[in-house]
């Protein structure tokens, strides 16, 4: 019994304090306005914004498998204007000497 009334006293308490921002809320002219707005504005402008597509990603290929197919995945991923490969080494360790900066290394074979 206790605990029951604990949690409507707590009910309440959360009751009066809604009650109370609200009406603060509609006593000020500009704050119902900014609810509105605020979240248009970031709908219309953030578009422009912040971009998430990714292009000029640099990329090295080690080829450790040399048949045709792999030679026509690395033409069609050197042929997509999201990666620019840098090198085509034919060891992992020789790509890893060519590393000057941060580049996504992939194996195939």
């Amino acid at each position: 019994m206790f605990l029951c009334l604990k949690s409507l006293k707590y009910r309440l308490m959360i009751k009066f304090l809604i009650e109370k921002e609200f009406k603060q809320l509609f006593r000020n002219s500009f704050l119902p306005k900014l609810i509105f707005i605020f979240p248009c504005m970031i709908m219309i402008l953030m578009p422009w914004a912040a971009n998430l597509e990714i292009k000029n990603i640099n990329l090295n290929i080690v080829d450790n498998d040399h048949s045709v197919l792999s030679r026509r995945l690395v033409d069609k991923i050197g042929a997509s204007t999201y990666f620019c490969l840098t090198a085509l080494p034919d060891t992992y360790d020789r790509q890893m000497s060519c590393w000057r900066f941060p580049v996504i290394s992939k194996r195939i074979g």
